[in-house]
């Protein structure tokens, strides 16, 4: 059975990896695209945002019926979905089928994170947290490598379109796997038990604290590397900020992984780092003092995401998947939410100002953490 859960383990790294790749890929084309459809940025602004879109709806309603029939039909659902999408934005000739294969892929692809992400903590229950770091770590790896896919694959005139034809091998790959791997329905009671306490779970306190701390995070994560532009002020190349970031964040994963104790107060702590070289990338106007702070704002910023859902299934048992699914909605509410929010705020008053209400958000999570943990954290 070990040896079982291991294999498992290997294909949901890859596919969260693949998942990675598909991410920056899509971040990458996006001038490539609004050039080839001849729009202006106001409408592929809001067909990007059906990425978004996407990613809100689709997880609470799969969750809630990954927890009625099962995570493996859910999944192999969702694999369906995003392929959908994929081959839709690769093949679509207009904005609409493209805008359609846009809200397609955002959703199955957020459905496929957030449930390999419950099964995996769920399957390794003993180290959940360790194994959750790791795969979130090849996620960063993926996101890593995505934008340099398209040089080795510019060479058969695919334009923007090459990455996106390997992420879909890959991703048909991944799916055939996951066929091998049958994860079992839910029993009857657990279905029962879902249908009669779903009314109380939305009304749980902790759950909303949760979904809060989640929407803030992913939001101050987004605008961190939407938003960094503005702090340069056209004086340095912007990829390679954005690079150091993920490098960072790629470490603290890694560490992370390792800590096997001790995990609330891990993760206030990288908070603290991630608040306070905040502070300084908005106080400081030299390039290697913003350089140094982007790699720490990204290595503080690690162990969130994998504690908060590792954490936020304990005191649900019995609507795991429907928890997960209310998160990865909560993460591309966040997502998209703050850096519409940091745009006004930039554009009226300035780009410290912008960056000063992302501290703010870092720091209410902190505190909502404290009030979650705090009494774990005095035993830890």
């Amino acid at each position: 059975m070990e040896k079982r859960i291991n294999k498992f383990n290997i294909l949901i790294y890859f596919t969260l990896a693949v998942s990675g790749a598909y991410i920056s890929v899509y971040q990458n084309a996006i001038p490539d695209i609004t050039s080839e459809f001849g729009v202006n940025s106001v409408i592929i602004g809001l067909i990007i945002s059906l990425h978004f879109i996407g990613s809100i709806l689709f997880p609470a309603v799969f969750g809630w019926v990954s927890d009625h029939i099962g995570e493996t039909i859910v999944t192999l659902i969702a694999f369906g979905v995003l392929l959908c999408g994929l081959l839709l934005i690769v093949l679509s000739g207009t904005a609409f089928l493209f805008a359609t294969g846009i809200l397609l892929a955002g959703g199955g692809f957020a459905v496929i994170e957030g449930t390999l992400s419950g099964l995996i903590a769920r399957n390794n229950q003993d180290k959940a947290s360790k194994i959750m770091s790791l795969s979130q770590m090849y996620f960063c790896m993926g996101a890593a490598i995505g934008p340099f896919l398209r040089i080795p694959l510019s060479v058969f005139s695919l334009n923007w379109r090459a990455p996106y034809y390997l992420v879909i091998v890959l991703y048909i790959v991944c799916w055939i796997t996951f066929k091998h791997f049958q994860v079992g329905l839910v029993s009857k009671e657990n279905t029962v038990s879902t249908e009669i306490h779903l009314g109380k779970l939305f009304n749980s306190k902790v759950l909303m604290a949760f979904l809060i701390a989640m929407s803030l995070y992913v939001g101050v994560e987004e605008g961190v590397v939407f938003w960094v532009g503005d702090l340069l002020k056209q004086r340095a190349d912007v990829s390679r900020f954005i690079s150091v970031y993920w490098v960072g964040m790629l470490l603290g994963r890694f560490i992370y992984s390792r800590v096997n104790k001790g995990q609330v107060r891990f993760c206030l702590y990288g908070i603290a780092v991630s608040s306070g070289f905040t502070l300084l990338a908005i106080l400081s106007d030299s390039l290697s003092v913003l350089f140094i702070s982007y790699f720490f704002i990204g290595f503080g910023f690690a162990p969130v995401w994998p504690f908060l859902i590792v954490e936020v299934v304990k005191p649900f048992p019995k609507t795991p998947n429907t928890v997960i699914g209310a998160m990865m909605s909560a993460a591309a509410v966040g997502g998209s939410g703050m850096p519409a929010i940091m745009g006004v705020a930039v554009e009226r008053f300035g780009g410290t100002f912008g960056f000063s209400l992302m501290l703010v958000a870092v720091i209410i999570v902190a505190v909502i953490l404290f009030r979650l943990f705090g009494k774990k954290l005095r035993y830890e």
